[in-house]
């Protein structure tokens, strides 16, 4: 009895199956984050402003206060933002765009690497792009070199007469 298997399909579903569960995992990782942020952000800043932080904040303002507190708050809401900023990022790696820019930008990379490795380095062109060109009157082009000389001739002339 011989099976016939497409063990490629198989690896193809598996592969896409379990890039659609870590899809969801991080999806709902992300959600669960930020219900957990601002649920612990209206408590801190409740408990905050339960205990004179209203009061502590005004005279802070005003500079009348050098308390601690408000700048621990600020960096505590700062730093759960930030995790959150990061964790999106991170989700938006994983999402066929993110995959693309990725891609092209190691291809690119690589290509680079290679056209190195076999002597095709960019010097060359960038030896093209350094004479600078000028379009003359009678419409020609001419190198600024060329001109540049033209000139000092011209007022060469200019003073010696």
């Amino acid at each position: 009895m011989t099976s016939d298997l497409d063990y490629r399909a198989i690896r193809k579903r598996v592969e896409e199956g379990v890039k659609r569960q870590k899809r969801i995992t991080r999806t709902t990782l992300f959600v669960v984050n930020l219900c957990l942020y601002i649920l612990f952000l209206i408590i801190g800043w409740g408990i905050f402003l339960s205990n004179n932080g209203a009061e502590l904040s005004a005279s802070v303002a005003v500079g009348q206060s050098d308390s601690p507190l408000i700048g621990a708050m600020i960096m505590l809401s700062m730093a759960g933002f930030l995790s959150l900023m990061f964790q999106a990022i991170g989700l938006s790696l994983d999402t066929k765009m993110g995959e693309e820019s990725m891609r092209e930008k190691l291809v690119a990379r690589e290509i680079n690497r290679e056209m190195l490795k076999m002597g095709l380095d960019e010097a060359d062109e960038t030896d093209k792009r350094k004479g600078m060109m000028r379009l003359t009157d009678d419409g020609e082009l001419e190198t600024v070199d060329e001109v540049l000389a033209a000139e000092e001739e011209v007022l060469l002339k200019r003073g010696g007469k």
